[in-house]
């Protein structure tokens, strides 16, 4: 039986994550790390996935509030450039990647209401859709990479402990 404070679900939705290309490792089999141009705005509690060669970072908290900002980081350039917004501004929110396609499910809102929608960015059209909403509303989540998409959720029920992901 589950208990009230805790709840794990698991939500096989429309299309949310693959797996993105291997990165090459550093000749050393260990890493390194390396500084890259900046992002151009000043955001937290954001979300990010790669959708081929190129990283977007969607949503978050900006210093005036909620952001609906999505920008694309390009690799192999090292440049940002802001494409259409989300639309809505939501944080906490999880992205994931599937068939060249940006996927955004669930998030806060500015009054940290949790929100169910689903939401499609096509890069080469710089266009987004709304796709079928979950049952429940969710925020602060994660998605994890797989051939059927999956999206963990953490549930904060009337300031009790938070449920597993």
């Amino acid at each position: 039986m589950r208990s009230t404070s805790t709840f794990i679900f698991r939500v096989i939705a429309v299309a949310v994550t693959v797996f993105p290309p291997p990165l090459p490792a550093a000749p050393s089999g260990v890493g390194r790390w390396e500084t890259r141009a900046p992002m151009p705005s000043l955001r937290t509690e954001v979300a990010a996935a790669l959708v081929g060669t190129k990283i977007f970072v969607v949503g978050g908290i900006e210093p005036g509030g909620v952001s609906s900002a999505v920008e694309e980081y390009d690799v192999s350039t090292n440049t940002w450039r802001r494409v259409a917004p989300m639309p809505v501004a939501l944080h906490h929110t999880t992205a994931a990647s599937l068939g060249g396609k940006l996927y955004v499910v669930g998030g806060f809102t500015g009054g940290w209401e949790g929100v169910n929608s689903v939401y499609e960015y096509d890069p080469t059209g710089n266009a987004w859709r709304t796709r079928a909403s979950m049952p429940t509303a969710r925020g602060a989540l994660a998605s994890r990479p797989g051939e059927t998409a999956r999206v963990a959720f953490r549930l904060r029920k009337q300031r009790r402990p938070l449920g597993h992901v």
